[in-house]
C-alpha cells in the first residue's frame, strides 16, 4: 500500500463505510499507509474537500478548476505524472502530466487507486486511462 499526502502523525480508529465496492475494508483504521480510496471517503464525508480548498487550476479542454471538492495527491515516485485529484462525488479525476492539466469523467474510484498503486503509473495510465473516461462521451460534472 502507498503513503498518502495527507499522512496523520497517529493511528485512530474511524467508523466510516467506503464508498466503493472495490475498497470493502471500511470499518477503517487509519494509519500512515491507509489506501488513497479511504482517504477520499473521509474527505466526502467531513465536508467533500482537501487542504487544496483554495486552489484553482486551469484544465486543458475544460478550463478553470477549483480543487475544493477534490482529494488531491502529488506523484513523486512519477516522472510523468505530477499529480492527481479526484473527485468522488462526481466521480471525476483531474490528473497533472508534466505540467499540463487534464480531466476524466465518469472514472471509478476503483481505477483512481488502481492508479496510485500501480508499479509504474505512467504505463498504467496509458494502458487503462488514456482513451477512456473521455469528457467528450462522458458526463462532466457542473461546478
Amino acid at each position: 500500500m502507498h503513503a498518502s499526502l495527507y499522512t496523520p502523525k497517529f493511528t485512530f480508529l474511524l467508523l466510516i463505510p467506503t464508498m466503493s465496492a472495490s475498497n470493502a475494508s471500511c470499518w477503517l483504521r487509519m494509519t500512515k499507509f491507509t489506501s488513497f480510496a479511504c482517504w477520499i471517503a473521509l474527505g466526502v464525508l467531513i465536508g467533500g474537500s482537501s487542504p487544496a480548498n483554495a486552489e484553482t487550476v486551469s484544465v486543458k479542454y475544460r478550463g478553470e478548476v477549483d480543487l475544493a471538492p477534490f482529494a488531491c495527491e502529488a506523484t513523486a515516485r512519477s516522472s510523468f505524472i505530477e499529480r492527481i485529484c479526484y473527485d468522488a462525488k462526481n466521480s471525476y479525476m483531474l490528473i497533472n502530466l508534466r505540467g499540463t492539466w487534464y480531466h476524466y469523467c465518469e472514472i471509478d474510484q476503483g481505477t483512481v487507486s488502481d492508479l496510485l498503486e500501480a508499479e509504474s503509473m505512467g504505463r498504467f495510465y496509458n494502458a487503462s486511462i488514456k482513451g477512456n473516461f473521455d469528457c467528450r462521451t462522458h458526463r462532466v460534472p457542473a461546478y
